[in-house]
């Protein structure tokens, strides 16, 4: 055998096992790209069902608040154990008593200002239960896009946090002192005349509760929903609508931008520094942004009139 047969014997072998190598890497690498693509995928779509499970729940909630809501809440407490025996000792004393100058108004007015003291009740029903569960779900979901969505973030927060708003302040307000003393000299003075028994009261103090709570939402409420409502599904048709490569560059343009920290709270301001990043899931269009700024302009307005108002709940 020549020297060059007995070269080219040795280079074969070692030509195929650099050439396994080379497949070998190639299919690692392949692997990894694809490993790292199937992750991307699942990551976006991760992103697109959070902003779509967000505007459903929020419209679900939006439905339980008109009446249903305040009625549950007031409800639960006003017909709780605890408060049987402050109905029996106002019907007995100042609806049906026996002697009339006992049961005057200026009495009654010292009754609420020295005996009377509603006892705090533990407010859970299947529907704030729900309501609760719903809102802070949505809370622990939207978390997970905090730091590479920080712009996005705040706006899912500021509409999901206008639905807690709400709740706390329907809580706190049948928890008031000073507003159930005016709800039992309002049912004293309109409808004292018709009322026959205990369970009588509490229907009326119902009523009175369930019509301001009601008064609060259509009056201050309801404009908040929907200017929130309306910038998530301006913010989210934005989104949504980008094509996956573009939404992971919409990230990278966000985490880009330099934002206060996070007020929680005060959501107009998180609503005014997620402006920064929102801008480019707009494309810059000045109606679109126009869009969105009048709409925050109008919850920052509202909200400096509902303190003034003693309405604004945190």
């Amino acid at each position: 055998m020549s020297g060059s047969e007995d070269s080219l014997l040795r280079f074969i072998p070692q030509m195929i096992g650099a050439m396994g190598v080379l497949i070998a890497a190639c299919s690692l690498a392949w692997g990894l790209w694809s490993y790292r693509m199937t992750k991307r995928h699942e990551y976006v779509t991760g992103l697109r069902q959070t902003v779509s499970d967000c505007m459903a729940t929020c419209e679900r909630i939006r439905l339980l608040l008109p009446y249903d809501l305040a009625h549950e809440i007031t409800s639960s407490v006003v017909y709780s154990k605890e408060m049987a025996f402050v109905f029996d000792e106002l019907f007995t004393k100042f609806f049906q008593p026996e002697d009339e100058k006992v049961g005057s108004k200026a009495e009654l007015e010292r009754y609420l200002g020295d005996e009377f003291e509603p006892v705090g009740v533990s407010i859970h029903t299947p529907l704030t239960d729900a309501f609760v569960d719903l809102t802070y779900s949505t809370t622990s979901e939207i978390e997970h896009f905090q730091s590479d969505y920080p712009a996005l973030y705040r706006v899912l927060y500021a509409v999901n946090y206008i639905f807690i708003q709400i709740t706390r302040h329907y809580r706190g307000k049948v928890r008031d002192i000073e507003e159930w003393r005016r709800a039992v000299r309002s049912v004293f003075e309109k409808h004292r005349a018709r009322i026959n028994s205990p369970e009588e009261l509490q229907s009326y103090i119902v009523v009175y509760f369930v019509n301001t709570l009601e008064a609060d939402r259509s009056h201050y409420f309801q404009a908040e929903i929907d200017d929130h409502i309306e910038i998530l599904n301006l913010v989210a048709k934005a989104y949504m609508a980008k094509p996956e490569r573009q939404l992971l560059r919409q990230g990278r343009r966000e985490r880009n931008e330099d934002y206060a920290p996070v007020q929680y709270v005060t959501t107009e301001q998180d609503l005014k520094e997620a402006e920064k990043g929102i801008q480019h899931a707009l494309e810059h269009s000045d109606p679109l942004m126009l869009e969105y700024n009048n709409k925050v302009d109008h919850i920052t307005m509202r909200r400096q009139k509902g303190k003034g108002e003693g309405i604004y709940a945190t």
